[in-house]
């Protein structure tokens, strides 16, 4: 409710977005990137029917460079899977080509700070961090991450990479207990710059 400039990367169909526009400060928005057609049609629909003005889509995939044409895998309907990577077990094998967008072109081209970012896309975390560290050092937002580490093996990376990226961001990484992990997991995590303390942040989440 204090923020005017929240950024919900892997929107899927609007279950961030639509409370967040809806709760955040008067003249904020929410820019709402999701890179999936399917997922678009019904985050569209929910956005029409809640007559929210105040969040923008951003139909591209968000990455470590600005591409044509991307390879993304989806499925026929909507869903939180869409990756770019196939996932067989999840009948996401629809492949597609999509143009990819970096947060830090994103952001300078349209003169934004985004004080909030989420970000649940599959995999494909490491390549948005990437493509955004510009603007991480300068806004310093705070990152709720959803870590898919099994997706970023396949996809060539060591398992627990993330920590030597936000070693440069100068961040710190947290479980849902507010605990620093060692190893992380198919889970959810907070990134915070390292001169903020755990504690004035988790009592704020939990009220």
């Amino acid at each position: 409710k204090k923020i005017k400039c929240f950024f919900d990367i892997g929107a899927h169909i609007g279950i961030v977005s639509l409370p967040i526009a809806k709760n955040i400060l008067k003249g904020g928005k929410v820019y709402s990137f999701e890179a999936s057609s399917q997922n678009v049609k019904m985050l569209r629909y929910h956005i029409k029917v809640n007559h929210l003005l105040n969040i923008e889509i951003v139909n591209k995939l968000v990455s470590s460079s600005n591409l044509k044409n991307n390879q993304f895998y989806e499925s026929s309907s909507p869903s939180g899977m869409h990756s770019i990577i196939p996932i067989k077990s999840k009948k996401i094998i629809q492949h597609k080509s999509i143009e990819s967008i970096t947060i830090d072109y994103f952001c300078e081209r349209n003169k934004l700070s985004p004080e909030i970012i989420k970000v649940d896309i599959e995999g494909a975390e490491i390549e948005m961090l990437k493509g955004a560290r510009k603007t991480i050092r300068k806004s310093k937002p705070l990152i709720f991450l959803s870590y898919h580490p099994t997706h970023i093996k396949n996809l060539g990376y060591k398992k627990n990479i993330i920590f030597k990226i936000l070693k440069e961001f100068e961040y710190m990484i947290l479980d849902s207990n507010g605990k620093k992990p060692l190893n992380l997991m198919n889970a959810e995590y907070l990134l915070i710059p390292k001169d903020v303390k755990p504690d004035e942040i988790f009592p704020k989440i939990k009220t």
